[in-house]
């Protein structure tokens, strides 16, 4: 499971950020507490007095709304106080929080990048910062920013166990990624091949049929031979005879017939003069 989201509480010079239990959410500043906001950004136009007392106003609505897991009514409060002032730490942090709330991990990952990149920020800030942004590369399943955006956090603070952990989880899903993505392109390429294969052979198919129907048109067969295809074991005399020549093959069947019944008779009739010649 991936260790909890962290929440910036105080603005730069208080206390600094905590990690909320799911039950109580987080802690919200008064502003009353008088907390210094950090410098700002170089090229970004310094706020007045008025305009850090009206941010932080904001930022502590947000806050309040935040809690109540009204995200998006936060959001905009949040985008209120950084019009105020641009710098405000609190308000980016917690900004990247309320996306993030909110399933937009991309959005995240940028206010929290924003927050890191502030190298005047103590280090335990920037590294939260970064843990929150390794968070939301994380469920937006890009694994190799998290991992990098986990390093970064632990290069701040060193012993951060959360850190640790989200790290060893993202190099294995990483990992795990990785090699469905292989196992995925395999897939594809072994598809594409057998795709091509089966067009080939459709092709050789088609060739093949197409060369014995032009051979069929070159060579057509007349009526007799696809008579004597259709019946292979017939006497072609038998075919061509005409009527006199039947007539004569019967003439001739029945004077053998003939000869032959006169051979039988004969030797029936040599048989009967043995007989008559024993001595009774």
């Amino acid at each position: 499971m991936l260790a909890a989201l962290l929440v910036l509480t105080q603005l730069a010079g208080a206390q600094g950020p905590q990690s909320p239990s799911p039950a109580q959410g987080a802690q919200t500043p008064s502003p009353a507490q008088g907390a210094q906001s950090p410098s700002p950004a170089q090229g970004a136009q310094s706020p007045s007095p008025a305009q850090e007392r009206k941010a932080r106003a904001l930022a502590w609505e947000g806050n309040q709304l935040y809690d109540k897991g009204q995200f998006a009514e936060a959001e905009v409060l949040f985008r209120q106080a950084l019009e105020q002032s641009q710098s405000m730490t609190e308000g980016m942090f917690n900004l990247g929080n309320t996306t993030y709330r909110q399933d937009r991990f991309q959005e995240a990952a940028a206010q929290y990048g924003q927050v890191a990149a502030k190298t005047e920020l103590p280090a335990k800030e920037r590294a939260e910062a970064f843990y929150n942004q390794g968070n939301a590369f994380f469920e937006g399943q890009d694994y190799r920013k998290a991992s990098e955006a986990y390093k970064q956090s632990l290069r701040l603070k060193p012993g951060d166990e959360n850190a640790k952990h989200n790290l060893s989880l993202a190099q294995a899903m990483l990992k795990k990624q990785e090699q469905e993505q292989q196992d995925q392109q395999n897939q594809d390429q072994n598809k594409d091949q057998q795709d091509q294969q089966q067009q080939q052979d459709q092709q050789k198919q088609d060739q093949q049929d197409q060369n014995q129907e032009n051979q069929d048109q070159q060579n057509p067969q007349n009526p007799e031979q696809d008579q004597q295809a259709e019946n292979p074991q017939q006497d072609p005399q038998e075919r061509n005879m005409s009527p006199e020549e039947l007539e004569r093959i019967l003439e001739a069947l029945e004077q053998d017939e003939k000869d032959v019944q006169k051979k039988v008779n004969a030797q029936k009739v040599k048989g009967v003069r043995g007989e008559s010649e024993k001595d009774w």
